[in-house]
């Protein structure tokens, strides 16, 4: 939605309809694009779990590969990211990993707060 919206509003802008660009990218199809990837990069954390769930034997503890695979998802991230910035690969990679680590990093403990909380 927020893809959707900052595209929309940079093409509404008055100085932008004079000159319509060929490279603009079309807001609906940012938005669904940024939909696909939040869809698929956000079941990399799940799939050890569900593969734990459905076959138990397979996977004993699914909380580190989830973790390294989140890591490995993170880097992928910012290097993709590094391309649209121009900025160098290693940088944007660890930045994105940093802020994104962080940002997974508090959700857990949020989640398990409100586990604890719930069980009292």
């Amino acid at each position: 939605v927020s893809n959707y919206l900052g595209t929309h509003a940079d093409q509404s802008q008055p100085e932008r309809q004079q000159e319509p660009r060929e490279d603009e990218p079309d807001p609906r199809g940012a938005a669904a694009a940024t939909f696909v990837a939040f869809v698929f990069v956000g079941a990399i954390p799940l799939m050890p779990f569900a593969i734990h769930a459905l076959t138990p034997d397979t996977l004993a503890e699914p909380l580190w590969p989830s973790v390294a695979f989140t890591a490995l998802a993170f880097l992928g991230v910012g290097v993709a990211k590094s391309r649209a910035t121009e900025a160098p690969a290693w940088r944007s990679a660890l930045q994105t990993l940093a802020l994104g680590g962080g940002a997974a990093s508090l959700a857990f403990v949020v989640g398990w707060l409100l586990r604890s909380a719930a069980a009292a």
